[in-house]
């Protein structure tokens, strides 16, 4: 008898079941099992027409401070590491190394000039940085990108950071889309998605 031939391993491992459909529950009515497919995840008519109220502003604050604000958490840069890096940059280093051998060498002159040199250049770097900094800080908060909201049954004009889960949004032609949104109602549309690549 000849023995069996080893047992491959198949080429493509087989996936993970998909949750069923009862695992999901509706972010905007809280009532569930919904069918994840579904342009609107509420499906009665009741539930629809409710939707498309808009929130009142109660319920928007508190969706706020539960959710928080609508927006991509900056990295709050400081003076002092702003400062830092101008002391810790490679012309720096180099300096502060000349300064040191300067002073190995006991040529207190040259000490004080290279040490005069680096606070000049540490002073100016930092000062062009940090000028640099609060201008485009001046341009981000000018240029704070608002959004048409339905609140409390109207459309009002709303900075997008405060945006909340259940929003109804308008958007117009040249809108930039500012959160996550399902279609609800209106002309077909699409999206220019060249920026998210």
């Amino acid at each position: 008898m000849e023995p069996e031939p080893p047992k491959k391993e198949p080429l493509v491992q087989p996936q993970p079941a998909a949750p069923k459909v009862d695992d999901y529950i509706c972010d905007i009515c809280g009532e569930g099992p919904i069918d994840p497919e579904a342009e609107i995840p509420c499906s009665t008519p009741e539930q629809v027409k409710a939707l498309m109220k808009g929130l009142d502003s109660k319920t928007a604050a508190e969706r706020l401070e539960a959710y928080g604000p609508n927006e991509i958490p900056q990295k709050v840069v400081r003076w002092y590491t702003i400062l830092l890096k101008q002391l810790t940059s490679s012309m720096a280093v180099m300096i502060e190394i000349a300064m040191v051998l300067a002073a190995a060498v006991q040529e207190w002159e040259d000490f004080a000039i290279i040490g005069v040199l680096l606070t000049i250049n540490a002073s100016i770097g930092f000062y062009e940085e940090y000028e640099a900094l609060m201008k485009v800080e001046g341009i981000k908060s000018a240029l704070s990108p608002m959004t048409a909201v339905k609140r409390n049954g109207e459309f009002i004009k709303l900075p997008t950071a405060t945006l909340v889960p259940g929003d109804i949004i308008f958007l117009r032609g040249g809108d930039s889309v500012p959160a996550d949104v399902d279609w609800l109602d209106g002309d077909p549309m699409a999206g220019d998605t060249a920026a998210l690549t």
